[in-house]
């Protein structure tokens, strides 16, 4: 399998329960008006063949602190990203488990 066809697989499964990609690997899930589901998607290949890694990237959006950023910088605002907080999947994981 190719690294292109676990990124297709991978989204494809994503997006049937819910998520709604925004950049080529965030994707968002919408919680109400307010909220988003982030996640982030890095992946990496290795030198072994058939070796592919998904470095997961999990955060929460909370739209009314991006608009007062926005006001106070005077810049417009997108909408999702990025995320008002965010960590890796791994910091989650008990230590040693991959």
């Amino acid at each position: 399998m190719k690294v292109r066809d676990v990124k297709d697989s991978l989204l494809v499964a994503l997006r049937g329960r819910g998520f709604v990609r925004r950049e080529a690997t965030v994707l968002t899930l919408q919680r109400n008006e307010q909220e988003l589901v982030w996640l982030g998607l890095n992946f990496l290949t290795r030198a072994a063949p058939r070796v592919v890694g998904v470095n997961v990237v999990m955060g929460y959006r909370f739209q009314p602190i991006h608009d007062l950023i926005s006001k106070i910088e005077g810049t417009e605002d997108n909408g999702y990203s990025p995320a008002s907080f965010s960590s890796n999947l791994g910091y989650f994981l008990p230590k040693g488990e991959p």
